[in-house]
């Protein structure tokens, strides 16, 4: 959050972008802390989507979570095709991939987070700053 006050000064952001973003900011974690709170996604979650959508605003917020639940969709998918097959004994020896394949627990979707925020970051504001500053 730090970081982004310090790149909205440095790319010039005005004052009210810079609060339509931490507007987004509180959207998106109000709405993420409700689907914490009925259990539908995990705190981790919430709060990487509130963040990276500080980073990204009103305008690729929309997009951002579009991605993010098509890829954790999939994610899930695949989770499950996983969690359905036997684990040999020497994968079930790794911690994470033990882990991970438990259907007790949830499915990591800050994977499909991660990803979706790669696919909008291109169109952001910082990326037509570096555009502009940077000729190709």
């Amino acid at each position: 959050m730090a970081g982004f006050m310090v790149f909205a000064f440095l790319v010039g952001m005005d004052t009210q972008t810079i609060l339509w973003h931490w507007a987004m900011f509180a959207v998106v974690l109000l709405g993420g802390f409700s689907l914490f709170a009925f259990n539908i996604i995990g705190g981790g979650d919430a709060k990487l989507a509130a963040a990276t959508s500080l980073w990204l605003g009103w305008g690729l917020v929309a997009p951002y979570l579009l991605y993010a639940s098509i890829l954790g969709g999939l994610l899930t998918l695949i989770m499950l095709k996983f969690r359905s097959q036997v684990l040999p004994g020497s994968l079930q020896r790794v911690e994470w991939i033990d882990r991970l394949h438990n259907k007790e627990n949830g499915v990591p979707y800050g994977i499909a987070l991660g990803i979706s925020a790669v696919f909008v970051y291109p169109q952001t504001i910082w990326m037509d700053h570096i555009r502009s500053v940077v000729s190709f």
